[in-house]
Formats: structure tokens, sequence, C-alpha cells
């Protein structure tokens, strides 16, 4: 069996589909893309072995690779010159030259290769990362200085609590400043002034209602001063720690007061000038009528009596 020489050591499995003219045809003999020599090889699946050079067929029969060294001599013409460190050095450019053709096809690929892997990374945190057994790592969400996460639930129930926080803040504003424009993105809204509806009352001006307030404020000075005038008994109610003043029933110039004594007294003898006042007035007076508040007294007639 022939010899050749090759820089590859593992074995490489080729399919080679026969022509029907039983032709040879040639093929790599690994990715990188160079060009093997050619072998007489006649089934369509073999195993080829660049170690030893030696062709395996399914049916474990050993074949020859031809080796381009044992050619015919018959070949080659004796008196022609060939110039075979020229063949062999634009082999190598080639070679050389596709090298590095494929080497930067397939780093391009696996620069594309990585960058689909970031952007399915980026894409899709969600989902768990591979790696070998002995790689080690802690989770991003579950680490000791991690914030404190929300469930679904409470993330949703905080969410509503601030929409209705900014709803009632909004209200509250609304309230308390009527005089805001009222700010819509709804081209097809429309309103009226609440100060110009032909339902408003009538606005005074900035000079009518300060007159009104004075006025009202002179009518409660009155009103006060009434209630002292009619009521000296009131209290006075103040709020200057340092004012001061007299009792009115013990100043210099007031009535004299009686005692408890002398008023019941006095209130008795009221009484009774009261009843002799009555009985007066029934002496000198008899055509007028009785007056009582007694449902059962009865009487006579004085012009009607027996003596009469």
């Amino acid at each position: 069996m022939g010899t050749t020489q090759s820089t590859h050591t593992n074995a490489r499995e080729i399919t080679l589909s026969s022509p029907s003219n039983g032709n040879q045809k040639n093929e790599p003999s690994s990715v990188s893309g160079r060009k093997t020599q050619q072998s007489e090889i006649s089934n369509p699946r073999v195993l080829v072995s660049f170690d030893d050079d030696v062709v395996v067929h399914e049916n474990n029969e050993e074949d020859s690779v031809t080796d381009f060294c044992d050619t015919d001599d018959s070949l080659f013409d004796e008196n022609e010159v060939y110039d075979f460190e020229d063949y062999s050095n634009d082999d190598a450019d080639d070679e050389d030259e596709e090298d590095e053709e494929w080497n930067e096809r397939l780093a391009i690929l696996e620069d594309a290769r990585n960058l689909k892997q970031m952007a399915d990374f980026y894409l899709n945190p969600h989902k768990p990362v591979v790696a070998c057994s002995e790689s080690m790592g802690r989770n991003y969400f579950e680490r000791p200085s991690a914030y404190v996460l929300e469930e679904e639930s409470e993330e949703e129930e905080r969410a509503m609590i601030l929409q209705e926080a900014r709803a009632l803040k909004q209200l509250a504003v609304d309230y308390l400043h009527p005089e805001k424009p009222v700010v819509s993105t709804d081209a097809t809204a429309f309103g009226r002034n609440y100060f110009d509806r032909a339902s408003a009352p009538e606005t005074m001006s900035v000079e009518e209602a300060e007159e009104r307030a004075l006025v009202l404020k002179d009518a409660q000075a009155l009103k006060q001063l009434a209630v002292d005038y009619m009521h000296p008994e009131l209290p006075v109610v103040t709020s200057d720690p340092t004012a001061c003043g007299r009792n009115y029933f013990d100043r210099a110039s007031a009535l004299e007061q009686e005692d408890k004594e002398e008023m019941e007294e006095r209130d008795m003898i009221l009484q009774d000038m009261a009843i002799l006042k009555q009985l007066a007035v029934d002496y000198l007076h008899p055509e007028l009528p009785m007056v009582t508040s007694d449902p059962t007294a009865c009487g006579r007639n004085y012009f009607s009596r027996a003596s009469a």
C-alpha cells in the first residue's frame, strides 16, 4: 500500500455518491477545506484514516490510497522539464488563502452565535442559566442586599391605592381651587363657567365687598352694645388679661339694696295692699261683673235679692 503525508490525525467519515459511469470523485478531507489526494474508492460509504492512509470499506476490506509518488513513468515526458517547486508553492498559497477565508468565516459565525445568545439572555431573563456543573453563582433577585419584592396581588393593590389617592388629591384641589381652569384631553368636552352661569347669584365688586364687610362689623358692634345695656347681669367677656372693671351693683352710685328679710316683708305688704284695693273697687262699683277663676263658685244677684 502507498503512503501519503497529512496534517489531520482524526478519522473522518466520507460519503461518496457512486457515479453511473464509474468515474472517481474528490471530496474534502476535513472542515478546513484542504484538498486531498485522489483515492480510488468504489464503495459509496468508506472510512478513511489519514494516520495510516488506509481505506476501510463497509465489508472491512482494505484498499490502498493512490500515491502520486508511485505513478507510472509513462505519464511524464523524459525530455520535458517540470518545475515541481513552482507547483508546490502555488498549492501552498492556495491552501493558505482557503484556510484564511475559512477561519474568517468560522470567526464570523462564532460572533453571530454569541450575539444571538446575548440577545436571547436580554429578551428572556426569566429563562434558567444553563452552565456546567463546576460553575456557580447567586440569584440577582434573592441576594441578601436585594430589595424586598412584592407579590403580584400586593403590587396590584398598591397600584390601586396610589390611583385612588391621586383621584382624591385631584378632587380636593378642584374643591379648594374652583378658580383654576379645567384641564381636559377630550376635544369634544365643553362646559359653562360656574360664576357666569345664568342662575348664578349677583357678584359684587371688590369695593362693594369691602363696604359690606365694614357695615356688618358695625352692626355686630352695635348688637353687642345693646346686649350689654339690656343685660348688665351678664359677665364681661374679654380676651385682654390686663383689663379690669368694677361691679355694677357695688358701685358708689348704685341704688340701695335690700336684704332677703326686708324683701319678703315688702312683698307681703304689697300683696295686702292689692287685696284692699280689690275690695274697695268691688264696693264702689257693684255693677262690675264678678271675675273668678273657680268654676264651682256661685252667688246671687244684688238687685234681685229678697231684701232688695
